[in-house]
């Protein structure tokens, strides 16, 4: 890519995002249509702190026989990719020398929701948060570590997320809640059931890792996340890699259904392709690789409502081989699968994860038998 001097402008600042002449890495990413980014098509991906020619903003064409145009008006396409623009607002809190990000909606029972992998709190807050938010107080993390949450240096295991999370619990006065995790998040809030049973009132998982399994993000992003060599390659010749690989990834964790457009504007995904996000994903997926086993062991012992719900189309996780195998091994733990929905399922069936959260809500221990009861005939 060449530099040419008459498309040469001055940088415009917007948060997590420095946009100037140089400041533009190509890859298959998202076009602008409208003031939506589409995911059809070949634009210069912004990453902050790398470079590219400004001139890249008017290339495109790849994915779709569709003709969309890409927006040329600089200051309107930064303010679309710019953090601060794009995210939620949110609220922080301090526990055990790390700080935490949230957001907070609604008011009633506490319900605590965790996404998963290369999404952040923005992921859970727009699938969920409308059809919760109206019987519950709503709370969306951070995962420790990633977006605007922190956790110790190089330490992706669940129990320390566990552990700072049900810290901040206690902090934020939430009362025994709910938490509602997804993929990776549901490994999480598993791993809280186990290692703090009294913390919490039950879990929703959804499309939970369950065992430990060889999987593509251990492979793609486990390296960046090996001390010293990791962070190195993360931050320089991994990054094109980035470029051409997330937004694929992106669209695939959506399919056999697309990408809902609440989640395409409500995604601060300059922030999420950083070279520090991407060291946090790989110290996670090594990380999996440890926790999960060590889980496993403790399955049977667990006495905290566990729901799963997971979608029969799903091709990031195998629910069959996951989630579905829990219910044999824990006292109180269903399996329901939805016909049709694919990974994501919290955006398409918030309903039913409603649903769920509501009946753990009312913890009787007779509509815990029947609930049992229904989600094992429904997935059978």
């Amino acid at each position: 890519m060449g530099h040419s001097a008459s498309q040469s402008h001055p940088p415009v600042e917007a948060a997590g995002c420095r946009l100037g002449d140089d400041e533009l890495v190509e890859g298959d990413a998202y076009l602008l249509r409208g003031n939506r980014l589409k995911p059809n098509g070949r634009l210069a991906a912004w990453i902050e702190g790398e470079t590219c020619d400004q001139g890249t903003e008017r290339r495109h064409a790849a994915f779709s026989r569709r003709r969309v145009g890409v927006a040329r008006d600089r200051r309107r396409l930064s303010a679309m990719m710019s953090d601060e623009s794009r995210a939620h607002p949110r609220r922080f809190v301090q526990v055990s020398g790390q700080t935490l990000a949230f957001t907070e909606m609604g008011e009633g029972s506490d319900v605590v929701l965790l996404h998963g992998t290369l999404t952040c709190l923005e992921d859970m807050a727009v699938g969920l948060g409308p059809d919760l938010s109206g019987a519950h107080r709503v709370l969306s993390f951070d995962r420790p570590g990633h977006a605007r949450s922190t956790r110790p240096p190089g330490d992706g295991s669940l129990r320390t997320q566990a552990d700072l999370l049900v810290e901040a619990f206690a902090e934020l006065g939430l009362r025994r809640p709910i938490p509602v995790g997804h993929s990776a998040g549901g490994s999480l809030a598993l791993t809280i059931a186990i290692h703090h049973p009294d913390a919490i009132g039950g879990v929703v998982a959804l499309a939970p890792l369950v065992f430990f399994e060889p999987r593509a993000e251990l492979f793609l992003f486990g390296p960046r996340g090996v001390p010293v060599f990791g962070p190195l390659a993360a931050k320089s010749w991994l990054r094109p890699t980035d470029a051409l690989t997330l937004p694929l990834l992106w669209n695939a964790i959506f399919l056999p259904q697309a990408m809902p457009k609440p989640f395409a504007t409500a995604m601060p995904f300059a922030r999420l392709a950083s070279s520090d996000e991407m060291i946090a994903t790989g110290e996670d997926a090594l990380a999996l690789a440890v926790d999960l086993p060590a889980n496993a062991v403790r399955y049977a012992g667990c006495t905290v409502s566990i729901r799963i719900l997971a979608g029969s189309a799903d091709i990031v996780v195998s629910n069959r081989r996951q989630g579905a195998r829990l219910p044999s091994l824990m006292p109180d733990c269903t399996y329901e699968e939805i016909s049709g929905i694919g990974h994501m399922i919290h955006h398409f069936a918030p309903e039913r994860v409603r649903e769920l959260v509501e009946r753990l809500g009312r913890g009787t221990p007779g509509e815990r038998g029947a609930d049992r009861q229904g989600a094992v005939g429904a997935a059978g």
